[in-house]
């Protein structure tokens, strides 16, 4: 009896979710990227008013990898949290700045 080796390419589907624009509140978006070896970028873009988020990406960028740049960039609640991450490294800084000061002044006082 012979053998045939068969090589098959099986495809699934699956659903991502996005958000709506940030600018317009359309949901009609259009995932893409380049397709480039290097240098390549990709993300969304809003067919409705043109907004537009891009990032690099690898040469095989996969569509959740265009998603996630097109929420990180249109999802207040993800922009509202990286917000809050500067304000607190602000805060912590000032405070450290506040204790140098307070230091300086002991040994200037000394």
């Amino acid at each position: 009896m012979a053998t045939l080796t068969v090589t098959e390419q099986i495809t699934t589907s699956r659903d991502l979710e996005y958000v709506p624009c940030l600018q317009c509140g359309s949901t009609d978006i259009q995932f893409f990227d380049y397709g480039y070896t290097e240098g390549n970028s990709g993300g969304g873009k809003c067919k409705s008013c043109g907004a537009e988020c891009t990032r690099g990406l690898h040469w095989d960028a996969k569509k959740d990898q265009q998603v996630a740049i097109w929420n990180s960039q249109n999802d207040p609640k993800k922009l509202i949290e990286a917000q809050e991450q500067i304000i607190q490294a602000a805060k912590d800084r000032i405070k450290d700045i506040l204790a140098q000061q307070a230091v300086i002044a002991a040994l200037v006082a000394a």
